[in-house]
């Protein structure tokens, strides 16, 4: 497509015609051709013709149709797509290492998943924990990948790798194509950890933890939801509550 130029219109004060075997003399070449079709062709004809002469001649090929509007055929779509089986097989190869990350994840990180599902975190919010922190993953490595291969083209063109010519393409659809299956790649492969990680949460109508019956009196017994190992630790539980007094209850449970 970098070598294809499209004409443009000039004015008669711009134009020489010469003989063709004068032009071909002189290292003329062919840049383009015109085909005057009869009125009997009709508009599907047409489009036929232009995708068999672009796809033939690896040329583009415009057309002006009756109603003065123009179409333009090139081969250039199905090279945009070459190679793409390869990319592929490395997604998949790339989600499947995110998905065995995130299973050893959940399962380092049970035990937070717990603490929360007790204050409060419902089976979606844990689900969506981990859908956010891969969502985060891709877009950061999206970003720092498409700036480092920038910067790759830069030494491999000092290094003398790439020609001198080499030109990174910015704006090139391949590179778009490239971040959103980097995105969906990142946001499939936590899917199913999150399920797991939602499955860990006990639903329930009440999703925040609340104190249970009045007090009577100056003593207020509150079934806490979470079991304290020593009578030590109960007391630095409770030395920030202000006065308070520690009295041992039943096994697993608390009274102050």
């Amino acid at each position: 497509m970098g070598e294809v130029v499209i004409p443009m219109p000039y004015t008669w004060d711009r134009i020489v015609i010469m003989p063709s075997g004068l032009v071909r003399k002189l290292g003329g070449k062919v840049y383009a051709i015109d085909i005057l079709l009869n009125d009997s062709v009709t508009d599907s004809e047409f489009e036929d013709l232009g995708k068999r002469i672009a796809y033939t001649l690896d040329a583009l090929c415009i057309g002006l149709r009756k109603d003065g509007s123009t179409i333009a055929y090139s081969r250039f779509p199905a090279y945009t797509f070459t190679g793409l089986e390869m990319m592929v097989v490395l997604s998949l190869l790339t989600s499947l290492n995110i998905v065995v990350s995130l299973l050893g994840s959940v399962k380092e990180r049970a035990g937070e998943i717990f603490t929360y599902s007790t204050l409060g975190l419902s089976p979606a919010s844990a689900a969506l924990t981990f859908i956010a922190e891969l969502s985060a993953y891709g877009f950061l490595g999206a970003t720092v990948g498409y700036f480092g291969g920038w910067a790759l083209s830069k030494v491999l063109r000092l290094a003398g790798v790439l020609p001198e010519t080499f030109v990174f393409n910015y704006a090139s659809m391949s590179i778009v194509l490239v971040v959103v299956l980097v995105l969906l790649s990142t946001a499939m492969a936590a899917a199913y950890p999150a399920y797991l990680a939602s499955k860990m949460v006990t639903p329930s109508l009440e999703r925040r933890w609340k104190a249970t019956g009045p007090p009577r009196g100056t003593t207020w017994e509150i079934p806490l939801p979470f079991r304290v190992p020593t009578e030590r630790a109960a007391q630095a539980l409770l030395a920030t509550s202000g006065s308070t007094t520690w009295v041992p209850a039943t096994k697993g449970s608390t009274t102050s």
